[in-house]
């Protein structure tokens, strides 16, 4: 049960608190005075049902609203607060918090979850509140007019049997893919079937070539046998010629060493005369190859010196680009520094103009905004505009259709009311006629020939029978001919009434919009009204446009300009530190180049020092290369005289090493025969050569055997792959059986559920009904196509044939079992539930509708005011200055 909503900022609310009762609940006010507002706000807390765009449901000129709605729960009986805070682009906040303030739910779906959980809602909650708990204004009876297919897309997903429908569509897809699959693997086990049948095949090659394998195995074994002593014999043979060969070589290198030891000791005999000559040369250049040293010693020393120097000079030389360089940047500097002072000055004459252009671009924004409405609003008074044209004109044509009923029923009274009567004692005597006719003909043909028909003998006295006879069928032709005409004026004066009832009742249907068409017209026009008024005050403000356009034209460009100096600005302090820091680094450069005469003197000096020695070492240069080259041959003289001895011990050890190799050749030569070994030779080579084929034979059969094996393989694991497929196979005939089982109960439920819930909610809408109506003797059911029949005192009523009121009784009393059959929402909405009644009818709804069970709380929102004295709680609502307010 709801107990209070509190609205701010929502649509023509500003800040209102509503308290409802336990009940019947009127909410009355004129039209336009922001009733259904409360409906709608109920439904985007509770529901999350909003019929437009959120924007929309802000007031005027505000970036915020909030909702609150304080309910008991059916659960629990305990008070819970639904809270929803929206902007102009969606939600901002959403929750219900308990008694405690402690929130038990956050964000739109756990919200509509514990809405779902309170009030027992299987289906989607918007759906449920759009299509039975808040149907809005116009819809409570036009959706059970609609066709059986709109109808259908309305209320199943109410009852909750879309769900079996899509179930039955989507397992149409998998059941297509389990027959495409069972196909496909049924072939599948048909093609590895056909490799199975090599396996036998296999097997039995595989067992001939292992029985060829072991036979040539034998074979191979005894060649190894005969292979094995022949090698050894080889082998010693080989050993020996190998050493006779190798002590040959070395016999052969022990005479080249005794050659070479001779030619060598001769050479080294040579080089002591050598040596003793040059001796005699060294002492004549010995001075002049210590000055070379002198020079070449202190060359090293100046050298180092001006090495130092041209170093010290290369630094000295970029020390001063460095200072050119540092001179140009602070020279820049400077110049930045002053223009930065210009921008100081320029920037305090801008800032006005900039801030003024910052105010015309905003009311610039506003004016862009204005427009924007403006159009909007245009083509909302152009639609409207068209619209009440259009109603006008609906309006005049079902005024005129008035007059064609009055025309109608005026030709229905100029056909008597018997007509039917008329027509069935007709057809009455037309068929005793023709009766009579056929038992007179009957009687004339056995008269005609004047025949007797018991003594079958000539009888004149028949011959008056026969012309009274033909007499009597003449008479009652003509009078059929005479009824038959009448019978035809008769059925053409049914058939036109039946026309005229007919299009009677149509426009009878027609004719009860007429005053819901007023009501509709009178309300575009007051929206008509309101639009007109806002455009007015939009183009008041776009009016000002090209006043806003000057003078920005004399502002333009200041902010850009102030943006650019304050930017230029903010460097004013980094680049005084700069200065200074460039400043000081052009000093120091300064100071360190200070002794740059001295070092260019020290310089020159170096140069020439560096001359004079060169010119010394070029003079005794020719006297220090001789030295050195005599000077390495005299200090050969020491290892010259050694080798001499060494070379005369060689030889006297390569004499005794010859005589002992000659002994030892002659031993091993002894022991070797040469034709024996070519013969072994031959023979190994031929065992090996056998061995090679035997080999070869064994392998081509292992790689065959392990061909064939693992063609074996593939064939064993193909008969795996069989095993596995039937065994798919029947998994996937189950699974097909299944779906296409599963997808006829599908098929069978919808119909059977439809037809469950249709008949338990005709049962309570029928005692509802009846409570309203406050007659017993209607009868009314819910169809399964979702329409509604009724009978009256056991006559049949479509929907369409129902008057205004009547319509509206059913459709409240079907939606109201929908709630009781469906949930546990005990809470229902009306939205002008008097619209086409009479005052009676009104009345008789307002008493009744307390009188309903199985309902805590009914709304009723109506501009009628018979509920404010006939309810437990009425609530009025009124417009003041533009905004709802309760009164």
């Amino acid at each position: 049960m709801i107990v209070e909503v509190r609205l701010s900022n929502v649509k023509s609310y500003s800040n209102q608190t509503l308290r409802f009762t336990q009940g019947v609940n009127a909410i009355i006010g004129e039209n336009g005075a922001g009733k259904t507002t409360i409906l709608e706000a109920i439904g985007f807390a509770i529901f999350d049902s909003l019929p437009y765009k959120i924007g929309d449901f802000l007031r005027r000129g505000e970036k915020k609203g909030e909702i609150r709605v304080k309910l008991i729960s059916p659960k629990d009986e305990r008070i819970y607060e639904i809270v929803r805070k929206f902007g102009e682009s969606g939600t901002i906040e959403y929750y219900v918090h308990d008694p405690e303030s402690i929130r038990v739910a956050e964000g739109i779906s756990e919200v509509l979850d514990w809405v779902k959980e309170q009030f027992d809602i299987e289906i989607n909650a918007k759906t449920m509140f759009e299509n039975a708990i808040g149907i809005s204004q116009g819809k409570i009876v036009s959706q059970f007019l609609e066709t059986a297919s709109v109808r259908d897309r309305i209320f199943s997903p109410i009852l909750g049997i879309e769900g079996y429908k899509k179930a039955f569509e989507k397992s149409r897809e998998y059941e297509k893919y389990l027959e495409d699959k069972i196909s496909k693997t049924d072939k599948s086990i048909a093609v590895k079937k056909k490799d199975l049948e090599r396996k036998e095949k296999l097997e039995k090659k595989i067992k001939e070539l292992k029985l060829r394998k072991k036979s040539l195995n034998e074979e191979l074994d005894k060649i190894f046998r005969r292979i094995e002593p022949v090698k050894s014999r080889i082998e010693e043979f080989d050993r020996i010629s190998e050493e006779i060969n190798r002590i040959q070589i070395e016999e052969k290198e022990i005479r080249m060493k005794l050659l070479n030891v001779e030619e060598l000791l001769n050479h080294a005999v040579e080089q002591m005369e050598q040596i003793r000559e040059v001796e005699r040369e060294i002492a004549t250049i010995k001075n002049n190859y210590y000055t070379y040293l002198a020079a070449e010693k202190e060359l090293k020393i100046v050298n180092a010196e001006l090495s130092k120097i041209e170093r010290r000079l290369e630094e000295i030389r970029k020390d001063e680009v460095l200072l050119t360089k540092l001179r140009v940047e602070i020279d820049e500097l400077k110049k930045r520094l002053k223009s930065i002072g210009d921008c100081e000055v320029k920037l305090k004459d801008l800032l006005p103009l900039a801030e003024k252009e910052g105010k015309i671009l905003d009311d610039l924004k506003k004016v862009e905004i204005a427009e924007n409405s403006l159009n909007d609003i245009k083509l909302q008074i152009d639609r409207i505009k068209d619209e009440i044209d259009k109603m006008v004109k609906l309006f005049e044509e079902i005024s005129s259709k008035e007059r064609k009923m009055v025309e109608i029923e005026e030709k229905l009274k100029k056909i008597p009311e018997d007509v039917e009567e008329r027509r069935d004692k007709i057809l009455a005597i037309i068929s005793r006629l023709k009766a009579e006719i056929k038992m007179e003909k009957e009687d004339y043909e056995s008269v005609k020939e004047n025949v007797c028909p018991i003594l079958k003998e000539s009888c004149d006295r028949l011959l008056d029978v026969r012309i009274d006879l033909e007499r009597r069928l003449k008479q009652k032709t003509e009078k059929i001919k005479y009824y038959e005409d009448r019978l035809e004026r008769l059925n053409l004066a049914i058939k036109n009434k039946k026309k005229l009832e007919s299009a009677l009742n149509r426009l009878k249907g027609e004719v009860k919009q007429i005053d819901s068409l007023k009501v509709e017209i009178n309300s575009r026009k007051r929206l008509l009204e309101e639009l007109t008024s806002k455009k007015e005050e939009f183009e008041s403000i776009v009016r000002k446009k090209d006043e806003l356009i000057a003078e920005l034209k004399r502002v333009e460009g200041s902010i850009e300009r102030k943006i650019a100096l304050e930017s230029e600005i903010k460097e004013k302090s980094k680049l005084t530190q700069k200065l200074k820091q460039k400043e000081l680094e052009f000093a120091k450069l300064k100071n360190k180049i200070k002794d740059k005469d001295y070092i260019e003197k020290e310089h020159l000096k170096l140069k020439s020092k560096l001359e004079e020695l060169n010119k010394v070492k070029e003079t005794n240069k020719k006297y220090y290369e001789r030295f050195l080259q005599i000077k390495e041959t005299l200090e050969r003289k020491k290892d010259v005289l050694s080798r001499i001895d060494e070379l005369k011990k060689e030889k006297e050890l390569l004499i005794a090493k010859k005589s002992e190799v000659e002994r030892r050749l002659n031993i091993l030569r002894s022991k070797y025969d040469e034709k024996e070994h070519s013969t072994l030779k031959m023979e190994y080579q031929n065992l090996i050569s056998k061995k090679g084929e035997v080999e070869g034979v064994i392998n081509t059969i292992d790689s065959n055997i392990e061909e064939l094996q693992n063609e074996l393989k593939e064939v064993i694991e193909v008969e795996k792959e069989v095993a596995r497929l039937e065994n798919e196979l029947k998994n996937l005939e189950r699974k097909y059986k299944f779906v296409k089982d599963l997808r006829e109960i599908f098929k069978r439920a919808v119909p059977e559920i439809t037809k469950a819930y249709v008949n338990a909610v005709s049962i309570e809408a029928n005692r509802i009904f009846c409570e309203i109506m406050n007659d017993y003797n209607w009868e009314i059911r819910w169809m399964e196509d979702f329409g509604i029949k009724a009978r009256y005192l056991g006559r049949e009523i479509d929907f369409v044939q129902m008057s205004g009121g009547e319509q509206m009784c059913a459709a409240l009393a079907v939606r109201l079992a929908l709630l009781n059959v469906l949930s546990n929402v005990r809470i229902v909405f009306f939205d002008e539930p008097t619209q086409n009644m009479d005052e009676v009818r009104r009345r008789n709804l307002a008493a009744q509708l307390s009188k309903i069970e199985g309902f805590k709380q009914i709304f009723v929102i109506s501009h009628d005011d018979t509920f404010e004295e006939m309810v437990e709680n009425a609530i009025k609502i009124k417009k003041e200055d533009g905004m709802s307010v309760v009164e």
